[in-house]
């Protein structure tokens, strides 16, 4: 006859066997989502080479490449830019004062563009921002901020842009969009979100900003009478 395992033999109660469901949700990992896109190096060239050529007008070779770890840059064979077309690319992407000074070559021929700038710019192809890049052996991966977890970009005329997107914290979870203008930083215009701080029924609240101000000009339940204001 089989020997039985008892209590005695394990040195202590055995644990109950749990439905698989409750093992799932104790285990349950509850970090934010984020978008990701890998794109392998020789594509990376190809999209590189092709934007290049039509953003300045002149046909321009990219060769994409790991430098070190994780960095990566473009490599622009045998047609260096001058500071001209690299402001152009500077307006277009966004750049910031970081990106200016890791492109800052003096008087030498641009052969070069960094991490930073070329992030920004794969930002205008891509269906979210990509808030960080990551070479590896095999090409670059484009990951998302984990606030954005979804994300949509809309064109208006100009120039400019409305972002929309979500962001995932606990206790305020929301949608807000913002405005996109080449060369600045973006501009929120509005939000909702469910704010717990509220009474019961009274959760759901809007925001709309002002011009050239960091608070809202607005904020109230939704579901209060007269909240929305016909004046925001």
């Amino acid at each position: 006859m089989p020997h039985q395992i008892t209590n005695k033999d394990s040195g202590g109660s055995l644990p109950d066997r749990s439905k698989p469901e409750r093992v799932y949700d104790s285990l349950k990992i509850t970090d934010t989502p984020q978008q990701v896109i890998h794109i392998e190096w020789e594509a990376l060239s190809d999209i590189f080479s092709k934007m290049l050529s039509g953003l300045l007008g002149k046909k321009i070779k990219a060769q994409s490449g790991r430098e070190e770890y994780y960095y990566w840059i473009i490599r622009l064979i045998d047609t260096p830019l001058i500071k001209e077309e690299l402001e152009t690319l500077f307006d277009l992407a966004g750049a910031d004062e970081w990106d200016r000074e890791q492109n800052d070559y003096g008087e030498f021929p641009i052969l070069e563009l960094c991490q930073g700038l070329c992030g920004k710019l794969m930002g205008k192809l891509l269906p979210f921002v990509p808030r960080s890049t990551m070479a590896d052996s095999e090409g670059v991966w484009f990951i998302s901020s984990v606030t954005d977890p979804v994300f949509i970009e809309k064109a208006l005329p100009g120039g400019m842009s409305l972002i929309a997107g979500t962001w995932n914290e606990p206790e305020y979870p929301g949608i807000r969009i913002s405005l996109r203008v080449p060369g600045r930083e973006d501009e929120l215009l509005c939000f909702a979100e469910h704010n717990n701080a509220k009474p019961e029924g009274k959760e759901l609240c809007i925001a709309a900003y002002a011009f050239d101000q960091d608070e809202p000009a607005h904020y109230e339940s939704y579901s209060d009478p007269g909240s929305v204001s016909p004046n925001v």
